[in-house]
């Protein structure tokens, strides 16, 4: 069998043809208070944003079914939590994609 440059051999066939998984992070919930219901509640509902070795950051904002109001609102208050996170804040953001 002659192998091409760029080709790869895959040992096994299932690791091939599985699809990607999601990368599921932990959400913290702080259990010390009374109302255990409505801390889950309130992770379930927020976005988090999680810093990797690269140099992009992406976090959700907005679901298909919210109105563009309320879109322009979450956008607007991301950003403005995510640069206190950022080195060097808006010297370091080049473009910010919807």
């Amino acid at each position: 069998m002659t192998r091409y440059r760029g080709e790869r051999r895959c040992s096994d066939a299932r690791t091939a043809s599985a699809p990607r998984q999601k990368k599921k992070q932990p959400i913290p919930i702080r259990i010390t208070g009374q109302d255990i219901p409505s801390q889950v509640k309130k992770a379930c509902s927020s976005t988090y944003m999680f810093k990797n070795s690269g140099t992009c950051i992406n976090i959700k904002v907005a679901l298909s079914g919210h109105e563009q109001q309320q879109i322009v609102e979450n956008v607007h208050a991301v950003l403005v939590q995510a640069m206190e996170h950022v080195p060097k804040k808006w010297s370091n953001v080049r473009c910010v994609l919807s």
